[in-house]
């Protein structure tokens, strides 16, 4: 089952795949589509090819550092899944800058 179709049943917000250069609405879900990395700029959403064969994956470590940059009061971060401490780093530098 595909993420959206996971978290369909538990929200009634939009769930879409993030592409890039796309806009980003209030109360909507975007998904990272895996081999990808995502950055927000401007509430402008940018995906990037990320190499498949490298296997250390910083994608949500490089969004939430972007995203404290960009939105830190006006957005919510959660993390679904991950190794280690993947994304944990940049999760803090957001709830700092919001609080």
């Amino acid at each position: 089952m595909a993420a959206d179709g996971l978290l369909a049943p538990f929200t009634n917000l939009p769930i879409c795949w993030a592409t890039d250069h796309e806009l980003v609405e209030a109360n909507h879900i975007y998904l990272l589509a895996p081999n990808k990395f995502m950055t927000i700029s401007d509430g402008i959403l940018r995906t990037t090819d990320r190499d498949p064969t490298d296997r250390s994956n910083w994608a949500v470590d490089i969004f939430f550092n972007s995203l404290a940059d960009d939105s830190a009061t006006r957005a919510v971060g959660i993390i679904l899944s991950g190794l280690g401490t993947d994304g944990a780093r940049e999760l803090t530098k957001y709830c700092h800058l919001v609080n």
